[in-house]
This record gives C-alpha cells, structure tokens and sequence, in this order.
C-alpha cells in the first residue's frame, strides 16, 4: 500500500474515533472502538516491519485526524471531545519514544499546559466565567507532547495568531455567554506547524 494512502487511513482513523466520541457514544461502544483501533495500529507495524519514519509519520497522522476534529467541534460547539486529546497523546508518545525524546515530550507538554492554566486565571471575570476550558489545557497538554521545550513559545505564539484569525473569521470576537472562545483550532493548529518543522526555532532573535 502507498505511503499517501497508509497515512491517509490513520489521518481518518483519528478523526472518526474524535468524531465518534464527540457523538455521545456510549462508553463501552468507544473504548471497544478505540481498543480495536489499537490493536490494528499494533498488529501493523509488528507485521509490517515498520521503519520508524514511517511510524512517527502514522502516529502523526492520526494525531492530526483527531486534532482537526476536535477543533472543528470546538469552534461550532464549544466542546472538546475526550478522544480527541487522548490519540493526539499517545501519537506523540510513540514517537517521541521512536526518537528517544520522551523528556523532552513531557517537560514540553507541562509548560504548555501550564502557559494554558496562568492565561485562563489571568483572563477569569466572575461575570463572564472562565475564557479557557479546562478542555482547552488538556488539549495544549496533549499537543505539547509533540514538542521540545524549545518549540513551546513559537507555538504559542502561532496559535494565538491563529485563535485571533478564526475568531474574526467565524464572527466570535465577541465572547459567548459562556465567556469563552473556540481556542482548540488556534492550539491544534499552531502546534501541528511547530511540530511539523514549519517554525524554524530561533527565527524570531
């Protein structure tokens, strides 16, 4: 099988199991799904004698399948899937294992999450709520793992360029009565590039 069409599988593995989720499955139905998901990603490369460019691109892919629909769901909902973080999580271990950076991953995934929490307390208005779910910081979390320390400013910086472009874009610069804009799209974006090389970092000194 191409390359192109193998990725492609993965890319729609991750946005349907996001899709599914989003859908209010019931519990047992989406962890028999993605337990079955699974179990196909690991009989694949066990029998296909995978070389690990081609894993880390399939744990990409999938990672970017569950990334895209879960920012689109947040940005015409309001909602962030449970499933969408957790395959763009364990994309980002297996190849951050694959490439021997999984401390890197980690420390990368604390800092975005934390960056995440200190922007939701410093924008909470009582009246309004809070402008960041808690969605939102498991998403940066997750995404996070897919980076070095390194990476985490440019990324930030981009999904905040991004946030700004889709909420003009979709006509939500003004908050909701939730108090909240969609930043799913913003973060899956922005980090999808820098995870992606498109940030060379350092282009900024």
């Amino acid at each position: 099988m191409p390359e192109g069409a193998i990725l492609a599988v993965f890319f729609g593995a991750g946005a349907a199991l996001t899709l599914l989720s989003a859908r209010g499955t019931p519990p047992a139905r989406r962890g028999l799904s993605g337990g079955l998901a699974l179990a196909a990603i690991l009989a694949f490369l066990f029998y296909n004698n995978t070389s690990d460019r081609m894993i880390s691109s399939m744990a990409f892919a999938l990672a970017a399948g569950a990334g895209a629909v879960a920012a689109a769901i947040d940005a015409r909902r309001h909602l962030l899937p449970d499933a969408g973080a957790s395959l763009i999580a364990i994309g980002a271990l297996i190849s951050a294992i694959i490439r021997d950076e999984v401390i890197n991953a980690l420390i990368a995934s604390v800092i975005s999450a934390a960056v995440l929490i200190v922007a939701a307390m410093l924008t909470y208005r009582p009246a309004r709520g809070k402008s960041l779910g808690e969605g939102d910081v498991i998403l940066a979390g997750a995404c996070g793992l897919w980076l070095t320390p390194e990476q985490v400013p440019y990324a930030l910086i981009c999904a905040t360029v991004v946030t700004a472009v889709v909420g003009f874009t979709i006509g939500v610069t003004q908050r909701d009565h939730s108090g909240r804009m969609p930043f799913a799209p913003g973060i899956a974006i922005g980090y999808a590039v820098a995870a992606a090389g498109l940030i060379p970092v350092g282009f900024i000194s």
